[in-house]
């Protein structure tokens, strides 16, 4: 007993320096994360797409001059009025032309596109603030509080968005191409199906972009190439602003969803991300000595202290009894798993309180766009078999039908992935070792699967959602694409009996 007692004391000194030497290991470990964390977020970059904003007009750089901020407000309102005046010609030439059905399913298909474009922007800037305070709490409120080792699901998020901008971008450019060049590569004038009647009334209407109403002659120069040059900058701007807005309402869905990944991913790395210091003091109590052995790890509490081999040592029994009063009197509010789950909880909640926000920005002008996709197939869609023997018609809207398509898939994709996303919460949620925690983790874990079991969507008004159900069932709306249609040809044979 004396020659255990002797190697106590010696024992207990090597025991604190190596608990001495570890917690400067994990001191040093933390700081260095927290060093490669301020590294990883100060460098990190987020909405790299938001830069189309400024390329094309609708918001000035962050940095910008007051002069530089005039023009650009100067410059949104002149394209604007372009718009509003293009739209107004439009109508006129609807009135001008009413009962020709070729030349007005020309107008209003182009009209429709042109009135998206218009809405888009115009939202856009009504809400800038809004959208500025989204990219804001993405920037504090997720990013700056990230890990390092999750930022790879932001830099995934961000290289889908930019993929999708490739593909935009020069798809719109594209679409602005073939609208500009085919007013020249005509050289006959709009005819009326089979008759080849002329509808024009000595108006070269296929000459412009756009088939509008002017109040004065214009196939005389300089006008003529005024009013070419403004209609080019009408359909290029509105196009490509739609997409600078566009990329934008994607890449919020997309971090959106990169949240929700992350949310799952630090789920499921619960007992890896809690520190290492606090699970040492919780579940690495010091060792209780005994006259004959030395017993290592914690002290059950459901075990009563008559049962533990412990000897009648008078210093080692008082320190058993202080470690079983202190396991008595822990706090369950201050267990870090609990603690870790909260957290968790709370990412949870500010990622459904962004896409609420981001909601309240984009629902009315995804509504606009997901009822103005089947109009739009309709007019194209008829302005193809109609013009089937025009090969400048016809690449003209099977450009735009695509650009259309091209659109609201994009829409649908990432609104699908948010969804996915969300669902993966519940699953994640479950996974976690709770039924090895504290009753206060197993009591908050139920509300928190509860809630996590309805799925986040982005809203496209009050009655859509922005998924692949949503794209099948505005697909399905071509039922009444079709039926519409077939009153265009009706009208359209009628029109030829006479």
């Amino acid at each position: 007993m004396s020659v255990l007692t002797g190697f106590a004391p010696h024992f207990n000194r090597n025991k604190m320096i190596g608990s001495k030497k570890e917690d400067s290991q994990v001191s040093e470990r933390k700081d260095r994360l927290t060093n490669e964390e301020q590294f990883c977020v100060g460098d990190v970059k987020i909405m790299t797409v938001s830069i189309a904003l400024n390329i094309f007009g609708l918001l000035p750089p962050a940095k910008s001059s007051s002069l530089m901020r005039l023009i650009y407000k100067a410059f949104t309102i002149f394209i604007h009025v372009l718009y509003i005046l293009t739209v107004l010609a439009e109508l006129a030439a609807i009135a001008v032309h009413w009962g020709d059905i070729a030349v007005v399913a020309n107008i209003m298909g182009a009209m429709a596109g042109l009135v998206a474009s218009m809405c888009t922007s115009l939202h856009f800037l009504r809400n800038i603030k809004k959208f500025m305070s989204l990219i804001d709490m993405l920037k504090s409120e997720f990013i700056a509080k990230l890990q390092p080792k999750y930022m790879k699901y932001i830099f995934n998020a961000e290289r889908e968005v930019i993929f999708c901008g490739l593909l935009l971008f020069p798809l719109a450019a594209t679409i602005a191409f073939i609208w500009s060049v085919v007013p020249f590569l005509n050289t006959n004038p709009l005819t009326n199906f089979k008759n080849e009647k002329n509808v024009t009334e000595e108006s070269s209407v296929d000459k412009l972009v756009f088939v509008v109403w002017l109040p004065f002659e214009f196939e005389k120069s300089p006008r003529y190439e005024i009013i070419i040059f403004l209609e080019i900058m009408v359909i290029s701007f509105a196009l490509l602003m739609i997409c600078a807005v566009d990329i934008v309402f994607v890449c919020l869905m997309s971090h959106a969803a990169a949240q929700f990944r992350i949310l799952c991913a630090k789920l499921n790395d619960m007992q890896e991300n809690v520190s290492e210091t606090v699970l040492h003091r919780r579940r690495c109590m010091p060792p209780l000595y005994t006259g004959t052995f030395m017993r290592q790890g914690p002290v059950p509490l459901n075990v009563p202290p008559s049962t533990h081999s412990w000897s009648a040592d008078t210093e080692n029994s008082g320190r058993f009894v202080v470690e079983m009063e202190c396991l008595k009197n822990q706090n369950p509010e201050e267990d870090p798993l609990l603690q870790y789950l909260v957290e968790c909880i709370r990412h949870h909640q500010a990622v459904l309180a962004f896409l609420d926000q981001l909601n309240e920005v984009v629902g009315a002008v995804s509504f606009l766009k997901l009822l103005n996709f089947p109009f739009l197939i309709c007019m194209t869609a008829f302005q193809v078999t109609q013009t089937a023997e025009s090969e400048q018609q016809l690449l003209r809207f099977l450009a735009m039908f695509s650009g259309g398509v091209y659109l609201v898939s994009c829409y649908a994709w990432f609104g699908q992935h948010v969804i996915d996303e969300s669902e993966e919460v519940t699953a994640a949620f479950y996974g976690t070792d709770w039924y090895n925690q504290v009753p206060g983790f197993r009591r908050l874990l139920p509300v928190a699967i509860m809630r996590a079991t309805k799925p986040a969507k982005v809203k496209a008004g009050v009655y859509f959602d922005m998924s692949f159900v949503t794209l099948a069932a505005v697909s399905g709306l071509l039922c009444i694409t079709v039926q519409l249609y077939d009153t265009l040809c009706a009208l359209v044979a009628r029109h030829s009996g006479k």
